[in-house]
């Protein structure tokens, strides 16, 4: 079966990129595939006249080549499907070519400006399958009467078992890094948590976007700005930690991968009640927290801190809960559902 995938390949590091590389990588691996990979990162860097040029070589490139492809497999944030689905599709029912569409993040397609949830709806319903990444969008994609599979966010297994852990001291922000990620509150909360508690520890990791803070910004007792992490570094530097917070209100949120990553290590997790988080994360993994809400944050870190026995409670849930977003448990049901289009 020869499958053409479409979507973002890093740099830049970011979740979809990342999603992106290691869900084309466990695909390549499985008997009987033959994948070829376009990545379209050049589109979303390129401005103007060469922003054109970069979506038409990608748009070219689908459709190129002596052997056409089984399966042409979309895989995109909601502004760049909103561009290259419609076309995707509707080629696709020219040829008699299956495309399937996966849209990175929570986006709601209602939430967006006429043209674009258009756009959507049209490739939608001319695809022939869609993967949703949460259960709202699920919903709503199925609604237009298109084949849909749920198919959140996945990591793969550390190579590894997680280190033992008793308590917690040490806390880890990993992803990018800008205000609706829930930065300021999380530097408050820190702040005050660290004034009582000095052995405490906050490193955070992530490129910076939008130039919206410079490193001296994080020059505050207990916390360091540690830079960008590499894929193939994420888990190594995950285990060095206690618990992982993202108190994030990004409108863009949809399952943010470290969470799931974070559960495979066996860290709680501290979130907020946003969008489609709480789907991911629950009493048994972790402490949710309004969103916006440096108090809440504050009280949810002295909680893992002062609470050993509860804190090893939450542990071992995220533990249990990894296993619901497992790359390989996805591949598998990736494939079977090309092959039902085929």
């Amino acid at each position: 079966m020869k499958i053409r995938m479409i979507g973002p390949l890093p740099p830049p590091y970011g979740g979809a990129t990342v999603y992106f590389q290691m869900l084309q990588e466990e695909i390549g691996k499985a008997s009987g595939v033959e994948l070829e990979v376009i990545d379209t990162t050049t589109v979303s860097s390129a401005r103007g006249a060469k922003k054109l040029l970069a979506l038409l070589a990608v748009l070219r490139a689908a459709w190129s080549g002596t052997h056409r492809p089984d399966i042409i497999s979309v895989h995109m944030s909601i502004g760049a499907l909103s561009l290259f689905a419609p076309y995707f599709g509707i080629v696709g029912k020219l040829t008699s070519t299956p495309v399937i569409i996966h849209r990175f993040g929570g986006n709601l397609i209602h939430q967006q400006r006429f043209p674009r949830a258009l756009a959507l709806k049209i490739a939608y319903r001319v695809c022939g399958a869609a993967l949703i990444e949460t259960k709202a969008q699920l919903a709503e994609v199925k609604a237009l009467k298109t084949p849909t599979i749920w198919f959140p966010n996945i990591r793969k297994t550390p190579d590894s078992a997680p280190p033992c852990k008793t308590q917690c001291r040490k806390f880890l922000y990993l992803s990018q890094v800008f205000p609706e990620k829930g930065i300021p509150e999380l530097l408050d909360a820190f702040s005050s948590l660290n004034k009582k508690h000095p052995d405490t520890r906050l490193d955070i990791y992530g490129q910076i976007l939008r130039n919206s803070y410079q490193v001296a910004d994080f020059n505050h007792p207990g916390v360091a700005y540690q830079g960008v992490v590499k894929p193939d570094n994420v888990y190594a530097t995950i285990a060095r930690y206690d618990a992982l917070v993202l108190p994030t209100y990004y409108k863009g949120e949809g399952y943010p991968g470290i969470i799931i990553e974070a559960f495979h290590l066996g860290l709680p997790v501290i979130t907020t009640r946003w969008q489609s988080v709480p789907d991911i994360v629950n009493d048994n993994c972790g402490i949710l927290i309004p969103p916006k809400d440096s108090t809440a944050l504050e009280n949810a870190m002295e909680t893992l801190y002062a609470d050993d026995t509860g804190y090893q409670h939450l542990a071992a849930g995220a533990l249990a809960q990894a296993k619901d977003f497992s790359a390989d448990q996805a591949v598998a049901k990736y494939l079977e559902l090309c092959r039902s289009l085929t």
